[in-house]
């Protein structure tokens, strides 16, 4: 048989190792010293480990394919957070959020507010499956609570970020989550199972630390600021019972969609077409300010209301301008660059490090030529497999299967 010979050399230790020391370089003095954007660090990062893996011999062609084949594995998880940007312009249009805000903050009292932010960013959280979006939205309007309450802000801060990260890691519509799973190629809700055996501890322990030490902000602190944020909500958006129990129907589809282990993406559509409906239906938008909240996310000038916007309370337009696919353009962006450095990487390493033997270069496209017998002992060329099935010492295999 003809053979097709492309020699590529076997990359040293030094080689192997080296675009990671020129990672860890160029990310601490990109974002520590010189506070350039990730995105850019990481597409330098890939540059220079392609370099490396053409010096090595590889082509180009296959460098590309494997950063493809990187980037199609994360590709569901890039869908999945595209989609919740989606949603979470979709649910703040129809006061979905902004009643689950609503009836949490008339539940706080100073004595429980540690706790009852945890708790409410762990429901938030799971429900979105987006750590920043629930630290960023109902986050926001807790810190705010906090403070008028005269409760100490670290230990408040505290609790919302223990609470925001426990959701995204629990959440089957985290994208972190999700790409954890494909990355180790494990099924999603077992992954999530597993997790359980550690997170839940740390979820009851956390629970008794936050409620003895709320108990000692007990006071007559002010409260005004809860008032004001809870009327505010009120009069921008229909949350009155009993039809503020329908804008809870995007949030139960997402949970029952969860348990029932359904597919995530089109669980979130779904979600998101009843969040629609109840947007036009009960809060009295158009389909385009719609429309425009899931793309852009939500705008206080969507708001049809003779309320002054310009001086109502600071939270309140912090709270609810969030969302929108573009608002995940950054991280989706991240993840093409981050995979394509691991992409080249893989390319880097691939056919391991060579351990000071006389293989410097070795044929990357050979074939087997099944007349000369190379086995230790009897083999059966009958059945002609690849080099992975052959169960002794290859190196020193004159020819292998690639």
């Amino acid at each position: 048989m003809g053979e097709e010979r492309k020699e590529v050399k076997k990359p040293t230790l030094f080689t192997a190792v080296l675009p990671l020391i020129f990672m860890f370089v160029v990310l601490f003095t990109g974002l520590v010293v010189y506070s350039i954007d990730i995105k850019i660090l990481l597409i330098i990062c890939a540059a220079f480990t392609i370099c490396v893996c053409m010096y090595q011999g590889h082509k180009w062609k296959e460098i590309e394919d494997e950063i493809v084949a990187k980037l199609a594995k994360a590709f569901p998880a890039i869908m999945i957070l595209i989609c919740v940007g989606l949603m979470i312009g979709a649910w703040v249009v129809s006061g979905t959020i902004p009643f689950l805000v609503y009836i949490g903050l008339q539940i706080i009292s100073p004595k429980y507010i540690i706790i009852t932010s945890f708790l409410v960013t762990v429901i938030l959280s799971v429900s979105t499956g987006t750590s920043w979006g629930a630290a960023g939205t109902v986050g926001a309007a807790l810190i705010s609570v906090a403070a008028g309450m005269g409760a100490p802000l670290p230990a408040v801060a505290g609790a919302i970020v223990a609470g925001a990260y426990f959701g995204d890691k629990m959440s089957p519509l985290s994208d972190s989550t999700n790409m954890s799973a494909i990355a180790t190629e494990t099924n999603l809700y077992q992954h999530i199972g597993h997790m359980f055996y550690t997170t839940v501890p740390g979820f009851i322990v956390s629970c008794v630390v936050y409620l003895i030490a709320g108990a000692h902000f007990a006071s007559d602190s002010q409260v005004g600021q809860v008032d004001e944020i809870i009327n505010t909500l009120g009069e921008l958006f229909n949350l009155a019972m009993p039809v503020g129990l329908l804008l809870l129907i995007p949030c139960v589809i997402v949970i029952a969609g969860s348990l029932m282990k359904k597919p995530t993406i089109p669980v979130m559509i779904i979600s998101s077409a009843v969040a629609i409906v109840l947007a036009m239906l009960v809060q009295g938008f158009s389909f385009t300010d719609c429309a425009a909240s899931m793309v852009s996310g939500f705008k206080m000038e969507m708001l049809h209301t003779s309320m002054d916007l310009e001086n109502i309370v600071e939270q309140v337009p912090n709270l609810l301008q969030r969302g929108g696919m573009s608002s995940m353009m950054n991280t989706a962006l991240m993840a093409f660059c981050g995979f394509s450095f691991i992409g080249a990487l893989t390319v880097c390493g691939k056919y391991g490090i060579d351990s000071g033997t006389n293989h410097e270069t070795y044929p990357r496209y050979r074939t087997v030529d099944y007349t000369h017998g190379y086995s230790r002992g009897n083999y059966d060329y009958s059945n002609r497999r690849s080099y992975s099935d052959i169960p002794y010492d290859w190196w020193n295999v004159p020819s292998r299967v690639y």
